[in-house]
């Protein structure tokens, strides 16, 4: 059994810019969990626990959805929060450019998983990528400040493929590894795991 979701990985330049602000802002604010550069990511589909068995066959079925989507822009937006303004449960920045694209795809891969019979998410789907949780609810009211001046905003990269992302947690957070990407436009193939930590 393997912790599993789908995502698309943000491009170079993007993970660079972010790398340097995570590094300030992680130290100013050690009350919030910041994602680490190498887990930060758009999340297509959480999969949660997953038997080897089907990892093959999801990855035929993917390829079968993302063969017929062709790489697109994606533009990071403003920055954003779930839960109380000043007490944000989680931050993240919105996707701006790329946000329809995004949808369709994700509503494609949903049908695909029912077609495998994986129970259906019964959260929203929202683009989106999440950069801090909150998990013991901490007061930061100028998050919306910080998070513009780290310069994201407007920063965009093409989106040319899906991973597969398998998941195990640590006491440092979670270490991702991926197992196999699929091509936008076709042409995915297998890729050894490459642990990420």
């Amino acid at each position: 059994m393997i912790r599993a979701f789908l995502a698309i990985v943000l491009g170079e330049a993007i993970l660079e810019r972010y790398s340097a602000c995570h590094a300030r802002e992680a130290t100013q604010r050690r009350d919030f969990r910041w994602v680490r550069p190498a887990n930060v990511h758009i999340t297509i589909r959480f999969l949660g626990d997953t038997r080897e068995d089907r990892v093959e066959p999801l990855r035929r079925e993917i390829e079968s959805v993302t063969a017929g989507a062709a790489p697109f822009r994606i533009a990071l937006g403003q920055p954003g929060c779930f839960g109380p303004r000043d007490r944000p449960q989680v931050l993240w920045f919105a996707i701006d450019e790329g946000a329809q694209e995004l949808k369709a795809l994700v509503t494609r891969i949903e049908s695909a998983l029912r077609r495998l019979s994986f129970a259906p998410d019964d959260k929203a789907w929202r683009a989106h990528i999440t950069v801090a949780r909150n998990p013991r609810r901490a007061f930061f009211r100028d998050w919306e400040e910080a998070l513009k001046g780290w310069g994201l905003a407007g920063m965009a990269f093409e989106a040319r493929e899906v991973t597969f992302f398998s998941s195990v947690l640590g006491p440092q957070g979670p270490t991702y590894s991926v197992l196999w990407n699929a091509a936008l436009g076709g042409g995915g193939e297998h890729t050894t795991q490459d642990p990420i930590h």
